[in-house]
């Protein structure tokens, strides 16, 4: 299906949800997502009758971690989700997608996960010392998931 866009979409109106969580829309704002990446594994298998070449056959496809970037914000349903795995190590997958959007907020293109579970929370340096601008405390969830569908709008 068409959009109507001649130009390459624009890479920064972005939300990821998590379906079941009451999210609250800064839940789903971040400054950056990375990870939408899909390998195809293979495995090397040597031609029979020949010693001169080989053959890689597909055996399966890995998935990248997905990493959301933010500043630090309160309690959150995501946030939540989060402390469950990390202070009670009770991991609850659950499905979640991201949507990229337009300038008017249509979506593009969307990224459904099937089982996303978090496995990390890092949150940046504490730092005191003037910088000459404002110092924003940013944290970093990461999550694992079984692999994605990308659907084009």
């Amino acid at each position: 299906m068409s959009t109507g866009y001649i130009y390459p979409y624009p890479s920064y109106n972005f939300t990821l949800n998590i379906l079941p969580l009451n999210m609250n829309p800064f839940d789903c704002s971040f400054q950056e997502i990375s990870g939408l990446n899909a390998t195809i594994q293979t495995e090397t298998v040597k031609e029979g009758g020949t010693n001169t070449s080989e053959v890689k056959l597909p055996t399966g496809t890995s998935w990248d971690p997905i990493v959301c970037k933010r500043g630090t914000m309160g309690g959150s349903g995501l946030l939540n989700w989060v402390d469950l795995a990390i202070s009670l190590f009770t991991f609850m997958p659950l499905p979640g997608m991201i949507n990229l959007k337009d300038n008017n907020g249509k979506i593009l293109i969307s990224w459904m996960f099937m089982s996303m579970y978090p496995v990390g929370l890092k949150t940046s340096t504490l730092n005191a010392l003037p910088s000459g601008e404002a110092s924003i405390l940013f944290e970093t969830l990461e999550f694992h998931h079984s692999g994605f569908t990308r659907i084009n709008f």
